[in-house]
């Protein structure tokens, strides 16, 4: 009897394992190509999440597609970037950021990978005030557009 507990337990315990072993296969990374106002980015976009839903974005690149100024600060790991009357700030690992002094809850937080802070590409963009479309042809090509505004992009005219 006690045998048949043994195997029903570790039955459960495998097709648990293999449950969440398919989660995890639902959520893997892809790499997006990325596109500014029609130019692609030369940047290793990531996706995460389940449908590959977030797509994260080295900083450096998207910061300047968008002609802000860029200040790191390694001691904090805080990222500010600036642009007319935008101002975007944030910290790797942390959920909250700041979009023009104010405080916005972020749904995924930037993290380091091989020494580069990845940023939320749709929160950077639509902070800046631009427009995301995603296009999804396969599951190994995603495309990310984005769309600015002429107050962003053409402010120097």
């Amino acid at each position: 009897m006690r045998s048949r507990y043994k195997r029903f337990g570790l039955l459960t315990l495998m097709v648990l394992l293999f449950s969440v072993q398919i989660n995890i296969v639902q959520a893997h990374v892809g790499k997006p190509t990325v596109y500014v106002n029609g130019q692609k980015l030369d940047v290793d976009a990531i996706a995460t999440g389940e449908n590959n839903s977030v797509t994260f974005i080295p900083f450096r690149p998207i910061f300047e597609a968008l002609e802000m100024e860029v200040e790191w600060d390694e001691k904090t790991k805080t990222v500010t970037a600036s642009k007319d009357s935008t101002l975007i700030k944030l910290r790797a690992n942390n959920l909250t950021g700041f979009l023009n002094e104010k405080k916005v809850q972020l749904s995924s937080a930037p993290f380091i990978n091989n020494d580069t802070l990845y940023v939320n590409l749709r929160f950077i963009a639509e902070g800046a005030g631009g427009k995301v479309r995603w296009e999804k042809v396969s599951d190994n090509e995603m495309y990310v557009y984005i769309e600015l505004t002429d107050s962003i992009t053409n402010s120097n005219n």
